[in-house]
């Protein structure tokens, strides 16, 4: 009769265990993130949000956080509403796990919006359609053939909203 390996001698369950304790590989990263303004949905991270309530995170912050994410690979991105313009979209680009990312209500460009096209596998994108010309989103539309571009138009109320609480302008 074979004898089971027990809980000890079965390194595998051991560091099974210490994944599901720890929320995953790479808890200094969430750490990091968490420090940054950003949260995560389920345990893996695989929904990741910026900015808390009161609190926006601008492209420095998403500047800093993309050794964390892309460690971490999450498939959406919600950056909605945040103080983030064309600056950050090099290092959003580097997350090449994205499926589907939030700009809507920020300051990203259509020229920041067609960088995009360097993510392999993004499926949908959420902006405010008021905020570009016809010819804009043509542009777009024709950089990223094969991602859904969804009008969010929240993000327009959601960015008033920030403005209004911080005292900073709106546009």
């Amino acid at each position: 009769m074979k004898s089971r390996p027990t809980f000890a001698a079965s390194p595998p369950v051991i560091w099974l265990v210490i994944f599901a304790v720890t929320g995953g590989c790479a808890p200094k990263e969430y750490a990091r993130l968490r420090e940054l303004g950003f949260t995560g949905a389920a345990t893996h991270w695989r929904i990741i949000s910026a900015g808390e309530v009161g609190k926006t995170v601008g492209d420095q912050e998403v500047i800093d956080a993309t050794g964390p994410l892309v460690r971490i690979s999450p498939d959406y991105l919600n950056l909605s509403t945040q103080r983030i313009s064309d600056r950050c979209i090099p290092a959003i680009v580097q997350v090449k796990s994205l499926e589907a990312l939030d700009l809507s209500g920020t300051d990203v460009t259509a020229d920041g919006l067609i960088q995009l096209a360097a993510l392999p596998h993004l499926k949908k994108l959420f902006i405010t359609e008021q905020n570009f010309r016809p010819d804009e989103l043509q542009a777009v539309g024709n950089a990223l053939p094969n991602v859904d571009i969804e009008d969010n138009w929240r993000g327009t109320q959601g960015r008033q909203m920030r403005d209004q609480n911080d005292g900073s302008p709106s546009d």
